[in-house]
């Protein structure tokens, strides 16, 4: 069994295979999530279903907390390496194409300001 830190390989690996699932979202088509599962662990040091899923949801988070579109079957799940959010970084900064994409998609849940700013909004309108 692999030890529980994941290589920047591995980590860089499984990066690109969420963002390419999530462009695929973005342009309204279809992937199968548990195929990609599969292909992705042939890269990696093995790494069990659930613990991909997991670095899936890892990376949901991180795209949460920086108020980017992320993917809603992948719900977020905290508690991540420190390199991953690098990584997500880093290939974002350097992907014009998947950059311009997440700056045109809202995210999945509003930011807090908008969502005070919603509910003050509709008490203004009931009184």
């Amino acid at each position: 069994m692999p030890n529980n830190g994941w290589s920047n390989a591995e980590i860089e690996a499984v990066v690109h295979d969420y963002f390419e699932m999530l462009l695929i979202e973005l342009d309204g088509g279809d992937y199968n999530k548990a195929a990609h599962n599969r292909r992705l662990r042939l890269l990696l040091n093995q790494r069990t279903q659930s613990s991909v899923e997991l670095k899936h949801q890892n990376i949901s988070a991180i795209l949460d907390e920086a108020g980017l579109k992320y993917i809603p079957g992948y719900k977020p799940k905290k508690n991540y390496q420190h390199a991953l959010k690098l990584a997500i970084m880093q290939q974002i900064e350097n992907n014009s194409v998947l950059r311009s994409r997440l700056r045109q998609s809202p995210p999945n849940t509003p930011s807090l300001p908008l969502v005070l700013i919603t509910t003050l909004a509709a008490f203004s309108l009931c009184g």
